[in-house]
């Protein structure tokens, strides 16, 4: 097709700029999901550059990537409480009416945190850019909900959740040659007991490098 002729490369120059960009905040050898993974080649980037296991999990196959791959709900995952060091959530919330259920459900097989990206809602031309793209993107998807939301939004969305911000970044991806401009938060748990002790050699690692973005 001749979008896929388009957006297939597209995304592989993408999924190597989000994974440079995401490089900081995980720890090398660390197991990562790639939760709404897509094509995929964001994690397969990251698996290659710092040596992490990456399982990608999407609710339709796109899978270009060659890592293993699951059909699975966001709602409803089949892995246990605390199996991942991380999970990744780039550009899925939007997709979801519900994304407390996705962040909880991601909450719960995560050890300690959850990264996710979106893309920034601005007025005006940017942001219909914004839809424009995305709507593109997900061109094979036979769901074609998408809500995209201000950064206040997501602070709220979650604070209700009792998630705290580790880490923030606003940046414009060259892949998009600066037209778009995304949002990227590094969470964790701000309720006791959700996350591993401050002993857990995973947190420190974690805490040192994001100390160092």
């Amino acid at each position: 097709m001749i979008l896929d002729r388009i957006f297939v490369p597209y995304t592989e120059l993408r999924g190597r700029e989000f994974a440079q960009r995401l490089e900081k905040y995980i720890p090398p050898y660390s197991q990562v999901l790639d939760l709404g993974s897509g094509h995929g080649l964001t994690g397969k980037n990251l698996a290659r550059s710092r040596k992490v296991a990456v399982t990608a999990v999407d609710h339709e196959n796109y899978n270009l990537s060659g890592m293993p791959f699951l059909l699975a709900a966001g709602q409803a995952l089949p892995f246990a409480r605390s199996q991942f060091d991380a999970v990744l959530l780039l550009f899925v919330l939007h997709h979801s009416p519900e994304p407390e259920k996705i962040l909880g459900e991601a909450g719960r097989v995560s050890r300690r945190l959850i990264i996710v990206m979106e893309d920034a809602l601005l007025p005006g031309l940017q942001g219909m850019v914004t839809r424009i793209l995305d709507r593109l993107g997900n061109f094979r998807s036979q769901d074609g909900y998408a809500h995209h939301r201000l950064r206040e939004e997501w602070y709220r969305i979650f604070q209700a959740g009792g998630w705290k911000i580790l880490a923030e970044e606003k940046f414009r991806s060259t892949s998009s040659l600066l037209l778009l401009s995304h949002l990227l938060f590094v969470l964790t748990r701000d309720q006791p007991g959700e996350a591993l002790p401050e002993s857990s050699s995973y947190n420190e690692r974690v805490s040192a490098e994001t100390r160092q973005c």
